[in-house]
C-alpha cells in the first residue's frame, strides 16, 4: 500500500496498481450481497481504479469511466480527515453516476481509509461504498396497525411506505421530518429514546422512537420510528396492553441489537488496521498483524494486511544490510584514493626532479657552452629537449586531472600583457617551429587592452596543447596564432585562436575529442602518439575561468580551436578611457573589418 501511495504522490497512474486488484476483487467477493464497489482516489479525487459487484462477479470499471470525485460532498468531507489517519464513515447518500443520481434510487454509505506514501504524506484514500437499502428494507413491513420509519439526523425518510417521500434533502423535494411533523420532529432527533403519545402533529399516533447510530460515528445518526394508530391500541391495552408493550419493546431491542452488531462487525476491525497503519509509519515492524478471524471483505483486507507487512518487514531488513555493506565498500573506496594521491604526490615530485635536470643540461649543451655541435648532434639534443619538454607537460597534465577529480584545481587571477603572453608562448615551441618546416604566424588585434587579468600560466598551458597538436597533425602549411577582443551587448570576452592546415577532424568525431584519454581516431594514436587528456584538461581549465573552447574543423582542410574568456581589464588612469572607445567603435561598427598587429615571427623554413 506504501508503494501504491508513493505513486498517487506523483500524481500519475501507479505502475503497480495490478498488484491491488486482487485484493479489491476479494473485498467484493465476500461482500456481494450489499453489491459493494471499491474505489482508489488519489490526493484530488480522480478516481485511479474501481471495481464493482456484478452478474456475480467482480468487473473492472474502464479508465474512460473513472469519476473525479472532487467536488463530490463526500469526498469534500474525507478530505478534512484524510490527514489524521482516521476511518471516516458516510452518511446515507443516494449513490450517482457521473455527477447524476441513479434511478431507482440506491442509498449507500461509504467508508473511507486513506493511504500514505513511504514519506508518510497522505496522498489518496480507499473508498468502499456498501449499498444499505437490503438493511432498510428488511425493516420496512408495513404492519396491519402500524409502520416503520427510519429517519437521518437531518430528518430524510430513509424507510418511508409513500416512495414520494424518501430522501427530501437528497432530491431537492424540501419533504422531511420537519416539514411533515415540525413539532415531533425536534424531539426525536433531539432525544436518543422516547414516544409521543396523540402528538400535537399526530393526535391519533403513538410513536415510539429509538437512536440506532452506531457506536462512535457522528457522521451517521439513524432513528427508528414505530407509528401505530392509537385506537387498536387503545382496544388491545383494555385486553392485553402489556403483552403488547412486552412484544414492541422487544422489537425494539432487536433492531437496536442488529444495528450496534453490524456498525461494530465494521468499525472495530477498521480501527486495529489503522492502528497496524500508524505503527507502519513509525517503522515499528514488530507491531503483529490483527487477527480479525472474520471471512467477510474486511477480514480479506486484514490477511492482505499481514502479508504486506511480512513483506516490509523483509525489504526493510535487506535495505539494511545493503546500506551496511555501501558503507564499507565507500571507506575501502575512500582509501585507496587516498593512497593514490600520496602516490601521485611522490611520483611527480621524483620523475620531474631529474626530468628538469635533462631539460637544463640540454639546453646548456645546444646553447654551446659545452662546446661546439656538429648537425646531427645539435638535432638529437633538440629531439631530447623537446621530448622532455613533452613529457614534463604529460606530468604536469597528469596531476591537473588528479586536482579536477578532486575538485582542487585552483586558478589565480593577474595582470599581464597578452603581447607578452605570446611572445612567452613563441619562444616555449621555438625549436618544434624550427624543424617542423611551417609557417608560423602570430597575429595580435591591436584593439586588445594592454593588460589583462587572469591566470597568465594556465591560460598559456591551454594554448600550448592546442600548438602542440596543431604542429603535430601538421605536415605541409601553416600554423596561425590569433589573438582579439569580443565585444557583446552586456559583456565583453577576449579569444585565442589556434589555426593549423592540418589533418582536420571528422564530423562525427569533434564531440570526442574533448573526453578524456579519447582520440578522433584510435590510428591517430598509433601515428602521432598522445594520450588523450591534453584537450579535456583545456576545456575544464576553460571553464574554471568562466569560459569555453569551440573546434571548426573539415577533414582535409585543418582545424580552428577558439579559446573564449572573459576580458577583465586591468584599468587605470588613460587606459581605462581607451578600452571604453574601443567598446563603442566596435558596437558602432558591428561589420567592421578587425584591426591586426602581426609580431615580428612570420617563418617559413625548410624542414631539416
Amino acid at each position: 500500500m506504501t508503494r501504491l501511495g508513493d505513486s498517487l504522490q506523483n500524481k500519475a497512474p501507479p505502475a503497480n496498481i495490478d498488484e491491488v486488484y486482487p485484493l479489491l476483487e476479494a473485498i467484493l467477493a465476500h461482500g456481494h450481497s450489499y453489491s459493494c464497489s471499491v474505489t482508489i482516489l488519489d490526493s484530488a479525487g480522480q478516481g485511479i481504479a474501481r471495481m464493482v459487484w456484478e452478474n456475480d462477479k467482480a468487473v473492472l470499471t474502464p479508465v474512460s469511466g473513472l469519476e473525479n470525485a472532487a467536488g463530490r460532498n463526500y469526498f469534500n468531507k474525507i478530505s478534512t480527515k484524510m490527514g489524521n489517519s482516521s476511518v471516516y464513515v458516510s452518511g446515507v447518500e443516494l449513490d450517482r453516476v457521473d455527477g447524476k443520481i441513479i434511478v431507482p434510487y440506491t442509498p449507500v454509505i461509504r467508508y473511507g481509509i486513506p493511504l500514505h506514501s513511504t514519506a508518510g504524506t497522505v496522498s489518496g484514500a480507499i473508498i468502499m461504498t456498501v449499498a444499505i437499502e437490503p438493511i432498510l428494507q428488511s425493516l420496512n413491513e408495513e404492519k396491519e396497525d402500524g409502520t416503520f420509519y427510519v429517519v437521518d439526523g437531518d430528518g430524510n425518510y430513509l424507510i418511508n411506505p409513500d416512495n414520494q417521500q424518501l430522501y427530501g434533502t437528497m432530491l431537492n423535494t424540501g419533504i422531511t421530518l420537519y416539514k411533515t411533523e415540525p413539532e415531533d420532529a425536534r424531539i426525536i432527533l433531539s432525544e436518543k429514546d422516547g414516544t409521543l403519545l396523540a402528538s400535537s402533529n399526530r393526535p391519533d399516533v403513538l410513536q415510539v422512537f429509538v437512536d440506532v447510530s452506531p457506536p462512535n460515528q457522528q457522521s451517521i445518526h439513524w432513528v427508528l420510528i414505530y407509528d401505530h394508530t392509537l385506537d387498536p391500541i387503545l382496544a388491545d391495552m383494555r385486553s392485553s396492553q402489556f403483552v403488547i408493550l412486552g412484544i414492541a419493546l422487544l422489537g425494539l431491542a432487536i433492531a437496536v441489537s442488529a444495528a450496534l452488531l453490524l456498525t461494530r462487525s465494521i468499525v472495530k476491525p477498521l480501527n486495529q488496521l489503522m492502528f497496524l497503519v500508524k505503527s507502519i509509519k513509525n517503522h515499528q515492524w514488530n507491531t503483529p498483524a490483527p487477527d480479525i478471524g472474520s471471512q467477510d471483505e474486511i477480514g480479506e483486507l486484514a490477511r492482505a494486511f499481514a502479508i504486506l507487512l511480512a513483506d516490509l518487514r523483509t525489504a526493510y531488513s535487506d535495505l539494511q544490510c545493503r546500506t551496511q555493506a555501501l558503507e564499507v565498500a565507500t571507506e575501502k573506496a575512500n582509501e585507496v584514493n587516498r593512497l593514490k594521491s600520496e602516490f601521485l604526490a611522490t611520483m611527480s615530485h621524483e620523475m620531474r626532479t631529474p626530468l628538469n635536470a635533462i631539460i637544463g643540461f640540454s639546453e646548456l649543451i645546444i646553447s654551446g657552452s659545452s662546446g661546439e655541435l656538429n648537425d646531427k648532434q645539435s638535432r638529437q639534443l633538440v629531439r631530447v629537449h623537446a621530448n622532455g619538454l613533452r613529457l614534463l607537460s604529460l606530468i604536469e597534465d597528469l596531476l591537473d586531472l588528479h586536482k579536477m577529480e578532486r575538485g582542487n584545481l585552483e586558478v589565480f587571477e593577474e595582470p599581464f600583457s597578452p603581447i607578452d603572453l605570446a611572445d612567452r608562448l613563441s619562444a616555449r615551441i621555438s625549436n618544434l617551429i624550427e624543424h617542423s618546416g611551417l609557417r608560423y604566424q602570430v597575429i595580435i588585434d591591436d584593439r586588445l587592452p594592454k593588460l589583462l587579468i587572469g591566470d597568465r600560466l594556465r591560460i598559456a598551458q591551454i594554448v600550448l596543447h592546442l600548438l602542440f597538436n596543431a604542429f603535430k597533425f601538421t605536415k605541409t602549411g601553416e600554423v596561425e596564432l590569433t589573438l582579439k577582443p569580443l565585444f557583446s551587448a552586456d559583456r565583453s570576452f577576449w579569444t585565442i585562436s589556434v589555426r593549423d592546415t592540418g589533418i582536420g577532424i571528422p564530423p562525427a568525431a569533434q564531440s570526442l575529442v574533448f573526453e578524456i584519454f579519447r582520440q578522433a581516431d584510435g590510428s591517430l594514436q598509433r601515428e602521432f602518439g598522445g594520450t588523450g587528456v591534453g584537450l579535456a584538461i583545456s576545456r575544464q581549465l576553460c571553464h574554471r575561468m568562466g569560459g569555453d573552447i569551440t573546434l571548426l574543423s573539415e577533414p582535409g582542410e585543418g582545424s580552428t580551436f577558439t579559446v573564449i574568456l572573459p576580458m577583465k581589464v586591468y584599468k587605470s588612469g588613460r587606459q581605462r578611457q581607451i578600452v571604453r572607445k574601443m567598446e563603442r567603435e566596435s558596437y558602432s561598427s558591428p561589420g567592421a573589418e578587425p584591426r591586426s598587429q602581426p609580431l615580428s615571427i612570420d617563418t617559413e623554413k625548410s624542414q631539416v
